[in-house]
């Protein structure tokens, strides 16, 4: 049910619409020891 053009419908805790850059830390585990990061298209990615 995703939809490649519409990344809150993936991602709907993040506020895409608002901005496409803003992300909640504390929603996320600290222990992932992940970095969070958006690309141009809005999708989240582990690096």
């Amino acid at each position: 049910n995703s939809n490649p053009d519409n990344p809150s419908s993936i991602y709907p805790h993040l506020n895409y619409l608002d901005n496409p850059y803003r992300i909640n830390k504390s929603e996320y585990p600290d222990n992932l020891n992940r970095i969070l990061q958006i690309t141009d298209y809005g999708y989240l990615m582990y690096k």
